[in-house]
């Protein structure tokens, strides 16, 4: 995994990977481009609109903790590919792809934890208003059915970040684990919704997220989702895959009954 060639130790705790954490030029590679407008077209012919969110790299929310030096002496600046991640959605959208990033991120461990790849609770709600500030915006939103969410604080959850994993393995060093407080999201207090939900006779999701460990994770879930549904006030279905890239969990969700019989 290239991701994990070296992984970098910075300030205050925190830990990065070589590669993944430190692209300059932030954004997607051609084919990539051309692979959205592709599966944008396609959906739209279905009646479906693909909106893509993408979140800020982990050198630039937290670039304050980096080391004076990188390994090999690889060369980053937090500053231009900031400049560079804050560009990306309106190029996006000029190419026709419905795109979402967090352009005011919140920095540090407001957005991401200090040991592991994914995002924290915040950045994952950072994200959902972000994506929901741009789906209001579009005609479809206007039909959705909408349903009033709350969120509400649950567990306080301790775990051990994929980069602690890492080094644990391969260099037998024990590093303390991260702690934060967990939310659940449910159909807010009265009303048909709530009624509904409780009888099982909630209507089928409108909206589908389908994504990888930040949309649902394994062993703490940031409830992205439910943050989605509270912004939203719309109702998700949560097709994500833990543990893949996104292209297994899209493929998977279109070629499943869910999406030929009752498509979002």
């Amino acid at each position: 995994n290239k991701s994990y060639k070296v992984i970098v130790v910075g300030d205050n705790d925190w830990m990065y990977r070589s590669h993944t954490d430190f692209i300059q030029d932030v954004g997607l590679e051609k084919k990539g481009i051309i692979g959205l407008k592709r599966l944008t077209r396609a959906l739209e012919k279905k009646g479906v609109t693909l909106v893509v969110a993408y979140p800020p790299i982990r050198g630039i929310v937290a670039g304050s903790h980096l080391p004076s030096e990188l390994p090999h002496g690889a060369e980053f600046d937090p500053a231009q590919a900031t400049e560079a991640y804050q560009g990306l959605a309106s190029k996006m959208r000029e190419e026709g792809v419905r795109f979402v990033t967090v352009p005011n991120f919140a920095k540090d461990d407001g957005f991401f934890r200090k040991t592991d790849q994914h995002w924290n609770v915040s950045g994952a709600r950072q994200m959902a208003e972000e994506v929901a500030k741009y789906a209001k915006t579009l005609k479809v939103y206007q039909d959705l059915k909408k349903t009033e969410f709350e969120t509400t604080k649950s567990e306080i959850y301790d775990f051990q970040g994929m980069f602690s994993k890492f080094v644990e393995q391969f260099c037998g060093e024990s590093l303390r684990n991260e702690q934060e407080q967990g939310f659940q999201t449910s159909v807010k207090a009265g009303g048909d919704d709530l009624e509904n939900a409780l009888l099982g006779d909630a209507p089928v999701p409108e909206v589908v997220l389908v994504g990888t460990s930040n949309s649902k994770a394994e062993l703490f879930d940031t409830n992205f989702d439910g943050a989605l549904k509270e912004f939203l006030s719309v109702d998700v279905l949560n097709a994500a895959f833990p543990g893949a890239g996104i292209d297994e969990p899209m493929f998977a969700y279109l070629n499943s009954e869910h999406f030929k019989k009752t498509p979002p």
